[in-house]
């Protein structure tokens, strides 16, 4: 990836960041795409596969859902419709979707794991990043993960400045039937999980954060973003995000700094991974000593 010059400011903020133990990491769907996982749409795509092979189910309905799929705006209202409609089928499908072992950590979970954020949080359901610190480093890489659900847990690690894994919309294996998709997941999530509050205003008041396999128009991150925006009205340390050149323009990329402090660094599209890994690459060498 050539180096431009939000790039080279990314890189220097973040190493002084990691230096200090301000540094995270936020992980979209993107980087478990890599590995065969599915993506937002995907998803959806998939649960209406499922939805087409329970019982009197109307071929309307399924029609329905497949055009609700090519509106991103639409996504939460068919991901309520499809669990509602799915009922214990869902959580069996996400339980079986995402545990699933024949599915690797990739390149980019192995090249994350080799820098010390201060938190990694992902929205994906999956163990791949846990899975990438046990395969590298054993019983001595292991790290403390939780889900929204621990928020007493978190608050405890994060005092005593021990880095952690944060599953922010659940985890399947644990606790599949709990994992964060609709509208009103995240509604519940934002606005009735206290605790999980407090943490992520603590995250992000105190954490410089790399925003990577997400799009800055998926409806769970606007959700976030839109939630630290109004508690702290941008008043957060600066933040960046890798997005492919193809899902943004300068207009945007001003919007997103001006109300949520996200820097945009572009990368290609044809070479995501790649782009991805020399951006860490080049942030590994600088952070190391």
């Amino acid at each position: 990836m050539s180096a431009s010059p939000t790039s080279i400011r990314a890189i220097a903020e973040l190493s002084e960041a990691l230096k200090e133990k301000r540094a995270g990491v936020f992980i979209g769907s993107g980087i478990s795409s890599a590995s065969g996982l599915p993506s937002w749409s995907g998803l959806l795509s998939e649960l209406i596969d499922e939805l087409r092979g329970q019982p009197g189910v109307s071929p309307q309905l399924i029609c329905d859902a497949e055009q609700l799929v090519a509106d991103r705006n639409k996504w939460l209202i068919l991901a309520q419709l499809l669990r509602n409609e799915l009922g214990k089928s869902f959580t069996d499908y996400i339980e079986r979707r995402f545990t699933d072992l024949t599915h690797k950590p990739n390149s980019i979970h192995d090249a994350l794991i080799e820098i010390p954020w201060r938190a990694i949080v992902t929205t994906n359901y999956d163990r791949l990043i846990e899975r990438s610190y046990a395969r590298h480093f054993g019983a001595d890489g292991d790290i403390p993960v939780f889900s929204y659900q621990n928020p007493a847990k978190i608050a405890s690690n994060y005092r005593r400045g021990v880095n952690f894994v944060l599953k922010a919309h659940g985890d399947a294996r644990e606790g599949p039937e709990f994992v964060v998709l609709t509208e009103a997941d995240y509604r519940n999530l934002i606005h009735r999980e206290i605790g999980y509050q407090t943490i992520l205003q603590a995250l992000f008041t105190t954490t410089s954060f790399l925003f990577i396999g997400c799009s800055l128009t998926d409806p769970d991150l606007r959700l976030l973003l839109q939630f630290i925006h109004s508690a702290f009205h941008g008043d957060t340390p600066t933040h960046y995000a890798l997005v492919p050149e193809n899902e943004r323009c300068m207009a945007e990329d001003k919007i997103f700094y001006s109300e949520y402090r996200i820097h945009v660094i572009p990368i290609k599209p044809s070479d995501l991974s790649g782009s991805i890994l020399s951006f860490l690459g080049d942030l590994k060498s600088s952070y190391a000593p």
